[in-house]
């Protein structure tokens, strides 16, 4: 299927059998997609999917939702924020969500993600190395335009050439 000029990798023959399924995990994606190409849910979600409720949302909450996604102190916000103001299940809340371009297009820069560690035994056993880019000082630095960057990770010491 292509959604907003891209592809998305979901085939429809795969999409129908994936939300077919006796208690299958559907990503809320696929309610987008489901909406994005004019297919009436009830023709392809299972009965456990129709019970829960899971990707339907009435005309009434949808237009709830539009109003506190728009304006007020859930406007623009998280899933929570939404959840709290509209007092609606979060999958419902994620379902609209996820059909507004812009909750989907910018997300919110992940700041804190684990890192590799690196454990060196000896000194000069392991180097970091990067090149750095300076080229608004090069008048100041004989025309030089990148310096060579590199850290010792057994002593951490820096080195820049």
């Amino acid at each position: 299927m292509i959604l907003d000029g891209r592809d998305t990798g979901v085939s429809l023959t795969d999409f129908a059998q994936t939300l077919s399924r006796k208690n299958a995990e559907v990503p809320d994606i696929y309610f987008t997609l489901l909406e994005a190409a004019d297919i009436t849910l009830s023709l392809v979600l299972n009965k456990n999917a129709q019970e829960k409720g899971r990707g339907f949302i009435s005309r009434p909450e949808k237009q709830k939702l539009q109003k506190l996604y728009s304006e007020g102190p859930a406007a623009y916000g998280s899933v929570k924020n939404l959840t709290k103001a509209s007092k609606l299940p979060v999958s419902k809340v994620q379902c609209f969500l996820h059909s507004k371009s812009s909750y989907t297009r910018f997300n919110q820069a992940t700041r804190k993600f684990p890192r590799m560690r690196a454990f060196a035994r000896f000194k000069n056993k392991i180097w970091c190395k990067d090149l750095a880019f300076v080229d608004k000082l090069a008048k100041d630095n004989s025309g030089v335009n990148y310096l060579l960057v590199r850290q010792d990770m057994f002593d951490r010491t820096v080195d820049a050439n």
